[in-house]
């Protein structure tokens, strides 16, 4: 999904101006928790093996092994009180979010920033903290 990155790093890994280095990507999106940027290393080895060899190299991944390797979900501990009207209305939210990135960081920042500005959802509190 991060078809500018791999085209980067691989101009990189082959020495070459990123202006020389075309990816094509077959589909992007997808419902199975991929970090964007988990493929680039296979395209950065399939790069430099096809350098070498001469001619194009294709990797062909199974099911199994690329959920393995790529498909990941970041866990989430949420710490938090909330205050109420004598109604029941959620007046106001504190809230400290820990985010597990695992071993590699990858876009663990972009999805923690994400459940930050996004912990009110369709509400409208009238204070609001969040770590």
């Amino acid at each position: 999904q991060a078809a500018t990155k791999t085209q980067t790093v691989v101009a990189h890994v082959l020495g070459l101006g990123d202006n020389k280095v075309v990816c094509r990507v077959k589909r992007l999106g997808g419902g199975f928790g991929g970090k964007e940027s988990r493929t680039v290393p296979f395209s950065a080895a399939i790069a430099i093996a096809a350098q070498h060899l001469e001619r194009p190299v294709r990797i062909n991944v199974e099911r199994d092994m690329d959920m393995l390797m790529t498909g990941q979900r970041h866990a989430f501990r949420v710490a938090y009180k909330a205050a109420f009207t004598g109604e029941g209305v959620v007046t106001g939210v504190r809230a400290q979010l820990f985010c597990n990135a695992g071993h590699s960081p990858d876009l663990s920042q972009a999805v923690l920033d994400r459940a930050m500005f996004h912990i009110e959802n369709a509400y409208d509190f009238k204070s609001t903290e969040v770590r």
